[in-house]
């Protein structure tokens, strides 16, 4: 677990970072009720749909009562109009926001206080916001570009878009950017100095710490291994699951839960 000690807060706060849940996706996650039936390839869809949604069922179960939950964008996947609609469950919105609300909802209680930042415009919504009316659903605290929560005194800044790169060794360089842009802004006295720089999109995990900053991550993604982008354009590891974060009389530990599903290991064929 990498953590770091702080001073400065009262009392033990709990709480789970997620993004990526693209909602509506074939590989999104899904519940339930809205997967996929059928025989061929819908049978490989909904056995990584069912393995998605029980280990992420499963490790929501077992934490405890959660005092925040941040939902870091793109909540739903959107209409797909680049692969005109054939990587979606559903191209409504409204379902996919239905989908999204859902799961917010079934893990917080009402003394969650949930917190969430809009994703790319291409999965949420260009014209209109459907993580806008998600956040109405789960009576969230707020939602925005960027969002700044503090937490028993450690302040945390999520944000969902940040620069990828194609090497492993490169994944921190995006990361360091962003703390130091906050400390520009900072200084300039027009955001808060961030303890904890959250930013996804990118659906891999990593996260460095600098004493001069603090700690910067991504998030890993719910949504599976699947879509047409990924398995076609794409090299780099990438990361199923969520960040869990303990923060008591002002103490930050964090670890990132992830899974390797059975579906998502590639298969050889034989000659």
């Amino acid at each position: 677990m990498a953590e770091e000690t702080r001073t400065k807060g009262k009392g033990m706060k709990r709480g789970v970072i997620l993004s990526d849940l693209h909602c509506g996706h074939l590989a999104g996650l899904t519940p339930p009720e809205w997967q996929v039936n059928g025989d061929g390839w819908r049978e490989k869809i909904r056995e990584t749909q069912r393995q998605a949604w029980s280990w992420f069922d499963d490790t929501m179960n077992a934490l405890p009562a959660l005092d925040f939950m941040f939902c870091n964008g793109d909540a739903v996947d959107g209409t797909g109009h680049r692969s005109g609609g054939s990587e979606q469950i559903t191209t409504d919105m409204n379902i996919q926001s239905e989908m999204a609300s859902y799961i917010l909802s079934r893990y917080s209680n009402r003394d969650t206080k949930i917190y969430m930042t809009y994703g790319t415009p291409y999965h949420t919504g260009i014209v209109s916001d459907a993580e806008y009316n998600i956040a109405k659903d789960v009576n969230a605290e707020e939602i925005g570009g960027q969002v700044f929560v503090d937490v028993d005194g450690v302040v945390f800044d999520l944000k969902h878009k940040v620069g990828s790169s194609g090497i492993p060794h490169g994944r921190a360089t995006a990361l360091k950017k962003a703390q130091l842009w906050n400390k520009i802004w900072a200084e300039a006295d027009e955001q808060p100095q961030a303890d904890v720089l959250i930013r996804s999109h990118v659906h891999y995990h990593s996260a460095c710490y600098d004493p001069d900053f603090g700690w910067t991550m991504t998030t890993p993604a719910l949504q599976a291994f699947g879509s047409k982008y990924g398995s076609r354009q794409c090299e780099g590891r990438v990361h199923f699951g969520l960040i869990y974060v303990e923060i008591d009389k002002g103490e930050l530990s964090w670890k990132p839960v992830c899974a390797k599903l059975e579906a998502h290991k590639s298969k050889v064929s034989k000659v």
